[in-house]
């Protein structure tokens, strides 16, 4: 009997969060390609004069290394993701690596524990090796020290000098050595904090967006994330006492220190959100204490322009950042030992940040300083030889350590900082400021009162939160007294976000007396935060003043200034102005992009059971323009999720016409196919290797469609939400390891993908994804591939919760293809969608080993 199997299973590929397409990055200045010494790949391009060599090959039993350090004596020490420690010495050809197995507690008389190991975060310093594990396989994550019980070259005890609640990979990530002492350490949005003894950031953080409305996918990634996200602490050498410096991050992954002695990082975006009016780049941050960064779930994001936030130094081509460090010591030209190189594990590429002062903090420009295919950036330092030595690996991908230097004509002599004599004074200044953080001071108050109004935003900044760190008794009757506009504003976001509720008439009063006229457009947008404010803290106004507000805002509205009108918008929905629909809903097709349609429409949402059926008919014609919206993956959720509100708030007798205007099309099924081989990762990856030239870019498209991959991931800007987006899956993996996340789907399981097992109390056990985790109850998919399809699981009733060792993509996906139709695959997933690239030429082969 003839055999036959159904090949349009769902396709999940590689588990593998990364960046969507690149939207709106600026075009990169052209590199040149260099050989890479002791490299089969040689495919990586720099500028001009800079050298590559791969020094180490790690074995597949060392794993997939993504930290780096280097000890007392030169020698590297990095880590497995998650496996053991391995000691790296370089010595002529081949390298020595040495494997540091140390138990917490196999010293002192106990059993020996579990050996530290599923690090991502290491530091040599005090003559101790810093660890921060970052792993749920039998060790707590946190921040460990190792060291030498005989004072000799073998580390040999172990200690855990703080829990830190939290695995995966937006657990703890790193640990820097700063220059006052003391030990930074950062945790991604979904680590909890240490056990902390005070705060930079002021105790009262919230969410602190004005309209909750229910317009929220199921889907959406990291929907229930808990403010205050991702944070940076500090700590002594020993680990006793703990500080909670900033916070509101998504995912950073390490810090670096300049010349200056400021503190840096790379926060990683929401690539879900791209298309959308909350969506966030990647970017470089400038750390200070005391700020919030704004990250908080879904639509809840803060702006960059909040006057309550901190903003980004500059954004990045969207990617997946990973390690940055500073040229500091490096043997390179004088502006790259100036940069801070950041790099990209998404992309495959590393980019050269040139940093310029601005007043007490910085700003940016963006230089594309390597890119190479494969090429997954974990981590990068500068070696004491002055080179720059960086990883590639994670998630078990074929790591090796590479050096890089600098051959060319250039100068290569150590520079010093650059001098800025007013930017010295403005840190200085701000760092005074920053003092004040954390506990009450006798001076506190006059000292940051004198700088509320700065023209440095910088300045004001950490003079409000020097504020806030004061008891308001002290300082509250000075907010209504005769001060200046800006000091107004900024003092009065301070009273709202910890003021006593009493104050709300009184500083309501102050606001409204302000003069819309006589304010620039930013101190307006800081106006209508901070009536946001007020509401968000003190609670709403009775309904005549709200209707008096309503009316006086009104008049401004729209005003032509996107930030302003979103405000406005945002502020006049709320308090359910008269005609804010009317003058809302022109706009939602006359603003100059997707984004602000998008954060018009969301808000105007709120007011959809008070629609008329003519104003609800013109949101439906919106809304199904709206179809053509493209980017990440929740755009169309969100149009879908709006769509299913408008249903909701209608009258009975529109909901039909409703839902056949937003009827969707019935997915056709893809044919059934005949079984052609049970291909192996062994037998297709030389094939695959000498044959990606010359290949069919519609045909690999159309396996990739028809084995239906697209219902799962994006690429190209096509495609769903369930698994992740494969646009720059070459710039990560070989051809080996792509085959073998689709043939051997099993082998590794990213844990944002991941089904999990819920063992019930009543010995029921429940497979499938967790979607989020609410007032008790966890959201369940039962099949994770129609994660829309969820029921509510009360935590209680939940015995334990167990990652599942089986992928939701099933096995066999290539079996029902021939070898040619592999092929075209193969090249089109290489080639991310580039019908130009060279996989497609006949007469250019590639070399992606």
């Amino acid at each position: 009997m003839l055999r036959m199997r159904y090949c349009g299973a769902v396709a999940a590929l590689l588990f593998v969060l990364v960046g969507c397409v690149n939207a709106g990055a600026s075009e990169q200045p052209l590199l040149l390609h260099t050989e890479v010494d002791g490299a089969e790949d040689s495919d990586i391009f720099v500028p001009q004069g800079f050298k590559v060599e791969k020094v180490l090959s790690v074995t597949e039993q060392q794993g997939s290394w993504i930290s780096l350090t280097q000890d007392n004596k030169g020698r590297f020490i990095t880590a497995d993701q998650s496996g053991l420690l391995y000691r790296v010495t370089l010595q002529g050809k081949t390298p020595l690596v040495e494997p540091i197995s140390v138990s917490v507690n196999g010293t002192d008389g106990k059993p020996a524990g579990k050996p530290i190991g599923a690090a991502q975060g290491l530091l040599w310093a005090f003559d101790s090796l810093y660890v921060l594990v970052n792993g749920d396989a039998g060790l707590g994550s946190g921040l460990y020290r190792l060291r030498s019980a005989a004072g000799n070259d073998t580390l040999d005890t172990a200690e855990l000098l703080a829990a830190i609640p939290g695995s995966g990979e937006h657990g703890p990530h790193n640990v820097t050595l700063g220059p006052d002492g003391f030990l930074y350490v950062c945790g991604g949005n979904d680590s909890g904090l240490p056990k902390w003894q005070s705060s930079h950031v002021p105790k009262n953080w919230g969410g602190d967006q004005l309209l909750a409305l229910e317009a929220q996918s199921q889907d959406w990634h990291s929907k229930n994330g808990a403010v205050p996200g991702g944070w940076v602490c500090r700590t002594d050498k020993d680990g006793k006492n703990w500080e909670i410096y900033c916070a509101g991050f998504r995912n950073h992954y390490r810090l670096a220190f300049n010349p200056d002695g400021e503190l840096f990082t790379s926060d990683g975006n929401d690539e879900w959100q791209i298309g959308m009016p909350w969506y966030r780049a990647p970017r470089i941050c400038h750390v200070v204490s005391g700020g919030d960064f704004g990250w908080r779930s879904t639509v809840y994001k803060w702006p960059p322009y909040f006057p309550d936030g901190s903003s980004a130094v500059v954004d990045l081509p969207n990617g997946g950042p990973s390690g940055i460090v500073f040229g500091t010591g490096a043997k390179f030209p004088a502006k790259y030992q100036r940069a801070l190189f950041a790099l990209d594990w998404g992309y495959g590429k590393i980019y050269a940040v040139h940093l310029q002062n601005s007043g007490a903090s910085y700003t940016g420009s963006v230089e594309l300083f390597m890119r190479g295919r494969p090429l997954a950036f974990t981590d990068a330092i500068v070696g004491q030889d002055g080179a720059l030595y960086f990883l590639i690996g994670g998630r078990s991908i074929q790591s090796a350590l590479f050096r890089v230097t600098y051959v060319g004509t250039e100068d290569t002599a150590p520079v010093a900082a650059a001098v800025d004599e007013a930017a010295k004074t403005a840190r200085a200044l701000r760092q005074s400021l920053e003092a004040l953080h954390g506990a009450a001071a006798p001076t506190a108050v006059e000292t940051a009162w004198a700088h509320l109004d700065d023209t440095d935003a910088s300045i004001r900044f950490a003079a409000r939160v020097a504020l806030e760190h004061q008891d308001p008794k002290t300082w509250s009757e000075r907010v209504f007294g005769k001060n200046e506009a800006q000091t107004t504003l900024t003092a009065s976001v301070a009273l709202a976000r910890c003021g006593d509720k009493a104050f709300k008439p009184r500083l309501m009063t102050l606001l409204n007396a302000l003069d819309w006229k006589s304010l620039s457009e930013a101190q307006r947008v800081e106006l209508l935060r901070a009536y946001q404010l007020v509401f968000i803290r003190m609670g709403k106004l009775e309904r005549t003043d709200e209707a008096k507000l309503a009316q006086s805002l009104n008049a401004h509205y729209p005003s032509g200034v996107d930030l302003v009108d979103r405000e406005l918008n945002r502020l006049l929905v709320f308090l359910q102005a008269d005609d804010v629909v009317d003058k809302t809903l022109p706009l939602l097709r006359s603003t100059k992009t997707q984004e602000e349609q998008l954060q018009l429409g969301y808000a105007l949402s709120g007011l959809l059971k008070s629609m008329n059926f003519t104003q609800r008919e013109k949101y439906v014609a919106w809304l199904t323009a709206a179809n053509g919206y493209v980017g990440g993956r929740e755009v169309q959720d969100i149009v879908k999720e709006l769509k299913q509100a408008t249903i909701a708030a209608s009258a009975s007798i529109e909901r039909a016409k409703w839902e056949k205007v937003f009827q969707e099309q019935a997915p056709t099924v893809p044919p059934v196919r005949r079984l052609v081989k049970q291909w192996t990762v062994a037998e297709l990856t030389p094939v695959v290797t000498a044959n990606l030239k010359g290949r069919d870019y519609e045909k690999g498209r159309h396996v990739y469609i028809e084995s239906s991959c697209i219902r799962c991931h994006y690429f190209n800007g096509e495609g769903s939400e369930i698994g992740p987006d494969l646009t720059s899956v070459s710039a990560r993996f070989n051809i080996k390891a792509i085959l073998e996340s689709i043939i051997e789907p099993n082998k590794v399981i990213s844990d944002q993908y991941s089904a999990r097992t819920l063992k019930m109390k009543d010995g029921r056990k429940l497979y499938g994804r967790v979607m989020s985790e609410t007032n008790g109850k966890y959201e369940f998919a039962p099949d994770p591939m129609e994660p829309g399809k969820s029921i509510g699981v009360d935590k209680n009733d939940v015995e334990s919760i167990k990652k599942s060792i089986v992928s939701v993509m099933p096995e066999g996906l290539l079996t029902c293809y021939t070898q040619d139709e592999i092929l075209d695959l193969m090249a089109f997933l290489i080639s991310g969608g580039d019908k130009d690239d060279k996989v497609f030429k006949k007469d250019a082969a590639v070399p992606h080993k």
